[in-house]
């Protein structure tokens, strides 16, 4: 869909790391709302992961300051946070 709407040539890694990104995004979402925290219809999963994925992609021009660093102290973060949610990576 990208390669339809823009004229841009976007490497592939960009588009990769965008809908990884985008997955987990979209992930997270639906968990939050089977769990009632956010109330929102799933349908919206479509629009939300189309339109962040071509934004990421897009955006590599923007350079690395997007999403931010992705450090050993921010995945360790990130696990203790979903152990207090009640998730297991076991």
């Amino acid at each position: 869909m990208l390669g339809l709407l823009t004229s841009w040539r976007v490497a592939d890694w960009a588009h990769v790391a965008a809908m990884i990104v985008m997955a987990l995004v979209n992930l997270t979402l639906l968990v939050l709302s089977e769990m009632k925290l956010l109330v929102f219809a799933w349908s919206w999963l479509v629009i939300v992961g189309t339109v962040g994925t071509i934004v990421l992609a897009l955006s590599r021009f923007a350079g690395p300051h997007l999403c931010g660093s992705l450090d050993v102290a921010t995945i360790a973060s990130l696990g203790r946070l979903s152990e207090a949610l009640g998730f297991s990576a076991a």
